[in-house]
């Protein structure tokens, strides 16, 4: 099996404003529920009770995600033994985290360069590549390769695990109908900011990642970085309600490939 694999970030997707009349509140609030999740979950953690500190931690994660918290799960999980989750946790930090992203580097990926011939990767499906760049990945428990030719210039980049050849890197990417533009107008034409998420005045970005089959098909949408449960469950929906996309091809053979697209929630 063959699988295009497409990490494509659109960073310039139209913020979606609404805004709702208040509604009076009825018991605890989602902020203090949540709050309670965290300190129940400091507790457990001081106490030595680490299964109950990664529930609590992901229970309030699920509500919504913060930073802070999420490092703390991932060293609720490294005290557990559980390096892919720790990893997992620390793949997920962007921009200034710097300490996060270094433990990330150090001790969740190993990269080597390596001759094409000993690569193991057969030398019809890639003709003239020379030399091989390797990152090995504990969390995905896949190696990511990147492949030059004679004249160091980088041709492909594909990910090996088991029997799939998984491609971030491909003759042609797959496309909403119409293009980008296209896909923007209907992101924005159906994308309806929940009501739950107004009433606790919260916004953020979704990332979403789904399959592009090879025959346009949305399959397997799923949110890999959310910002608050009622917007992740949104962006899941607007996603599976698109028309199928012009698939992307490899060697002239339409492929399977991953697409990850941001919905941008923002409240004024």
């Amino acid at each position: 099996m063959r699988i295009c694999l497409l990490l494509f970030i659109a960073l310039l997707l139209p913020a979606l404003t609404h805004a709702q009349k208040r509604k009076k509140d009825q018991g605890p609030s989602e902020q203090e529920v949540r709050q309670a999740l965290v300190v129940e979950a400091q507790a457990a953690f001081t106490s030595g009770d680490l299964a109950t500190a990664e529930t609590k931690y992901t229970e309030a994660l699920r509500m919504w995600d913060d930073r802070a918290d999420r490092y703390q799960r991932a060293l609720v999980r490294v005290a557990r033994g559980d390096s892919a989750g720790w990893c997992a946790d620390l793949a997920t930090f962007r921009g200034n985290d710097e300490l996060q992203k270094n433990l990330y580097r150090t001790h969740c990926r190993q990269m080597d360069s390596v001759a094409f011939a000993a690569s193991g990767l057969p030398a019809s499906r890639f003709p003239g590549m020379t030399n091989v760049a390797r990152w090995t990945y504990l969390l995905e428990g896949h190696q990511v390769l990147k492949l030059y030719n004679s004249e160091n210039v980088h041709r492909v980049t594909l990910a090996v695990s088991g029997t799939d050849t998984l491609f971030s890197f491909c003759d042609t990417l797959p496309s909403y109908p119409g293009g980008e533009t296209e896909m923007y107008r209907f992101i924005s034409a159906n994308t309806k900011y929940p009501g739950v998420a107004m009433d606790n005045d919260r916004s953020g970005v979704v990332y979403v990642r789904f399959k592009v089959g090879p025959d346009g098909a949305i399959q397997q949408v799923e949110v890999f970085r959310g910002a608050y449960h009622a917007l992740d469950e949104e962006a899941m929906r607007v996603v599976r309600s698109m028309p199928a996309w012009v698939p992307g091809r490899w060697q002239g053979k339409p492929i399977t490939a991953f697409y990850s697209l941001p919905f941008r929630f923002t409240l004024k």
